[in-house]
């Protein structure tokens, strides 16, 4: 095992979080920002043969992916099971070894060491819980026995170990508070301006999408954005693909965020049965720094979240974020949290996700409106300013 080294004098945070860490954009700006204000910060995550082991990455923030073990690999749940299982076994090793100040579990199934940290060393512990797992429908994947023990371990340990808790929106906030009596902060899932250049790229990845785009704005298209993986579940795709029909042939949709090409081409097949493959077209997941730069080709962005669970209800999606630091206007479903900030700012159009004929009206008689709040919400919504919340956290716990 490759030991960490430890600045002198600096507190010592450990985080964790089950996944490989290829593009859990959260963690990394919460790790990278404690690592840039002086704090010592290790993140463990699971291991994969084609990802590195050991990295330092951001502000020097240092990232182990640990090599897990499963004898039996089928069936998979059941091998996950034994992965998770040697991933708290590792994890607590290493955590002797470091002995942090501060544990940052990242939702539920890191809890176990951060209550292992603070019974063996006094660390304190900090929830950054990004769902709402006392829905049990949210938990859907698993049964009913395992839904009620994960809600019920949550719950217990958030009352009886944590020290400060994060969450994503201000209505999940007040729905833990209701259950725990602990009162969460809120820190928001926005992306970090400092990821993006305002040199204009060049680089394949850009050229590729930017010509494409040129080529249909030359065509007289009129550009709709999705950015997000996962488009088929809760994400308004049957609510997207009846827009389009009530608007003109020249309204095109782009997705951006498809996770591979499996996932494209299910997209493309329901598409095709829905009599619309000739009006969308899905791409792989873009880097932010190369979105952000194609700006200027569209004309809305989606943010269509269903209320299918409560953590989808009164979520804030990043993508929601991201439109608004690219200066697009938002179409976006009725959701509370959503709305209310979509509605502050002025900086786009309310979807009923039941009534596709009204948006498109709506869409098309908005016309050029420039949303004159859009560059206020580019100013007030950062994570220059949510990063201060976080840091302002850390500095009350020591």
């Amino acid at each position: 095992m490759k030991k960490h080294s430890i600045m002198q004098n600096k507190k010592k945070v450990l985080m964790a979080v089950c996944n490989f860490f290829t593009n859990d954009n959260r963690v990394f700006r919460a790790a990278d920002a404690l690592a840039a204000n002086g704090y010592d910060v290790l993140l463990l995550t699971y291991h994969r043969d084609d990802l590195k082991e050991h990295e330092t990455l951001g502000h020097g923030f240092h990232l182990h992916r640990i090599p897990l073990k499963a004898k039996i690999n089928k069936p998979a749940r059941f091998a996950n099971l034994l992965k998770y299982i040697d991933f708290k076994r590792k994890a607590k090793k290493i955590a002797a070894d470091y002995q942090p100040d501060i544990v940052h579990c990242n939702d539920y199934s890191t809890l176990f060491l951060g209550i292992y940290c603070k019974q063996k060393y006094g660390s304190k512990l900090v929830y950054d819980d990004h769902e709402y797992f006392q829905d049990l429908n949210y938990l859907h994947r698993y049964p009913m026995a395992v839904r009620k023990y994960i809600a019920r371990y949550e719950r217990n340990t958030i009352k009886q170990w944590i020290d400060k808790m994060i969450v994503v929106s201000p209505g999940i906030a007040e729905a833990y508070e209701k259950l725990t009596t602990k009162k969460p902060e809120v820190v928001m899932n926005i992306t970090d301006r400092a990821v993006i250049s305002e040199e204009t790229p060049r680089n394949d990845e850009f050229n590729t999408y930017n010509d494409y785009l040129t080529g249909l704005k030359k065509e007289g298209k009129e550009l709709l954005l999705y950015i997000g993986k996962n488009f088929v579940r809760g994400r308004g795709m049957d609510f997207t693909i009846k827009l389009l029909k009530h608007l003109p042939e020249n309204y095109f949709l782009i997705i951006f965020g498809c996770s591979n090409d499996r996932e494209i081409n299910q997209l493309r097949t329901i598409f095709k049965e829905r009599g619309v493959d000739d009006r969308i077209k899905a791409f792989k997941f873009v880097e932010f720094s190369n979105l952000y730069h194609l700006k200027d080709h569209f004309s809305y962005g989606l943010s269509l979240i269903e209320p299918i669970y409560f953590s989808y209800n009164y979520s804030l999606p990043n993508k929601l974020f991201e439109y608004i630091m690219m200066g697009i206007p938002v179409i976006a479903s009725d959701i509370p949290e959503q709305k209310r900030v979509v509605e502050q700012y002025g900086i786009g159009l309310i979807a009923d996700l039941k009534t596709p004929e009204l948006t498109a009206r709506q869409l098309q008689e908005t016309g050029d409106n420039t949303f004159d709040g859009m560059e206020k919400a580019r100013k007030e919504l950062t994570w220059e300013n949510e990063k201060q919340k976080l840091l302002r956290i850390y500095t009350e716990l020591l």
